[in-house]
């Protein structure tokens, strides 16, 4: 800014383009859900509850067959 300034350009947000920094279109960073813009802290903890419920009926049809494969590996 001081070199715009020392030249006789106008400090706006136009001045200098290079500065100017509009984000990433290809960054593949994508923020936690509770870190974006926006958010609505029920759809988080609607979210959250979905993941736990789809996580608890995956451990129980998982669970059955770890336990028989684990009876097989004892078995031989």
């Amino acid at each position: 800014m001081q070199a715009l300034t020392r030249d006789g350009v106008p400090i706006n947000s136009q001045a200098d383009a290079a500065c100017y920094d509009d984000g990433y279109r290809t960054l593949e960073y994508e923020p936690p859900a509770d870190l974006r813009r926006g958010v609505d802290i029920a759809e988080l903890w609607e979210n959250g509850r979905d993941i736990k419920d789809k996580m608890k009926k995956y451990y129980q049809k998982v669970r059955p067959l770890d336990a028989a494969i684990e009876a097989q590996k004892g078995g031989e």
